[in-house]
């Protein structure tokens, strides 16, 4: 049996996200990241610390290719199958995305790009996981990039969301 214990945000305003920055309902690393235990005996190492990404929606997948089921290839889904992760694998993942409000970033690899109304903030999350330097100006590049990654997921979810 795998249990699994984890939580869907971040804390509230009252809450503490130790050294993350913000909170539930924000899309800086404390809105959304949060532990998560996996206990499978004799299918997961114990003791062990998995340094992916991994997101609930990846369950689905996941339960998925345990149960020996198979996902038809046309379904678009936002999640993956996280099994090697929990085994010490590393996985590949496509960029990530977040929206509150005005507010939108993504993540892809270290790079995390957030835009707050008019004002952007880049950030490499693998040398500073508080969010608290912003290298956009020093990173211009990785700022194109990714803007263009927000833009077309946007228009993606917009056309999703309208039926085409």
């Amino acid at each position: 049996t795998l249990i699994i214990f984890t939580s869907d945000n971040g804390p509230a305003k009252i809450g503490s996200a130790g050294p993350l920055r913000g909170y539930k309902g924000q899309v800086y690393e404390g809105g959304h990241r949060v532990a998560g235990v996996f206990n499978w005996p004799d299918q997961l190492p114990a003791g062990k610390e998995c340094s992916s990404s991994i997101l609930t929606m990846d369950m689905l997948p996941t339960f998925t290719t345990i149960a020996g089921g198979k996902i038809d290839p046309k379904r678009e889904l936002d999640g993956i199958n996280i099994l090697p992760a929990l085994k010490g694998k590393p996985i590949q993942r496509k960029p990530l995305f977040w929206q509150y409000k005005s507010n939108t970033a993504v993540r892809d690899g270290a790079w995390k790009l957030v835009l707050n109304g008019k004002n952007l903030e880049l950030f490499n999350l693998e040398k500073d996981l508080s969010e608290q330097n912003n290298l956009a100006d020093k990173h211009p590049d990785q700022v194109t990039r990714l803007t263009k990654l927000i833009k077309a997921w946007q228009t993606s979810v917009t056309a999703s969301s309208k039926g085409k």
